[in-house]
């Protein structure tokens, strides 16, 4: 979910919830913003995908954009801009240029290839493995790669795609490591394909699913 708002000088997103991938077109006199948490994201020219980590049902401002949870940064193509704590619209002097080679808690450049996640302050840029980006990206075309996360953080994932609340009833059952390629379209079968696999009771209770133990 986001808002666009477009003007002669500038291209500003707000990301009230989700994720996103933006393939912004070069206009330097046009920058392209994209606000999302408690920063923003500042490009000319590039490529990247901006994902909400922790992202609630409800937006937390006056834009819509939720304050208080982190924010992941995957730049997949040219460098990009991050401000962390900053309220949008009221930062009209930031310069895209400014302190380029000093990064700090609060504006960094990060390069194509890495990867760098925001509250508050700016967390230290990473390296983004091929293998990895394909799976942050793999959203793009309906897949979801899990490869051995805990059933509690896949569940996390596959939560994102359904309007349907999964919770895990049984604290045994967290751990389980979990691997594979999933279509996102049908939850459904996807769930069922988990509770087949792992050997866990599926349970629907109306718009709440519940994995346990089979007894």
């Amino acid at each position: 979910e986001l808002k666009v708002d477009y003007s002669q000088d500038r291209r500003r997103i707000y990301l009230l919830r989700g994720e996103a991938h933006f393939d912004v077109a070069k206009n330097p006199q046009r920058p392209f913003m994209v606000y999302a948490g408690e920063g923003m994201v500042w490009a000319v020219g590039t490529a990247f995908n901006v994902r909400y980590l922790n992202a609630g049902n409800h937006a937390g401002s006056l834009i819509g954009t939720q304050v208080g949870n982190s924010i992941d940064v995957t730049v997949t193509e040219g460098t990009v801009k991050i401000f962390a704590d900053i309220e949008p619209d009221k930062n009209t002097s930031l310069d895209v240029n400014d302190a380029q080679n000093s990064p700090t808690d609060h504006e960094q450049l990060v390069h194509a290839g890495k990867s760098v996640q925001y509250s508050k302050v700016i967390n230290a840029t990473q390296t983004t493995p091929a293998q990895v980006l394909e799976q942050k990206l793999a959203w793009q075309h309906g897949a979801l790669i899990i490869t051995g996360e805990t059933l509690e953080q896949a569940i996390n994932e596959i939560a994102r795609y359904t309007d349907k609340q999964i919770t895990i009833t049984d604290p045994s059952i967290k751990n389980i490591r979990v691997g594979g390629h999933y279509k996102t379209d049908n939850i459904n079968s996807l769930l069922a394909s988990l509770s087949e696999t792992l050997e866990i009771k599926l349970e629907q209770k109306g718009s709440q699913l519940h994995l346990s133990a089979i007894d």
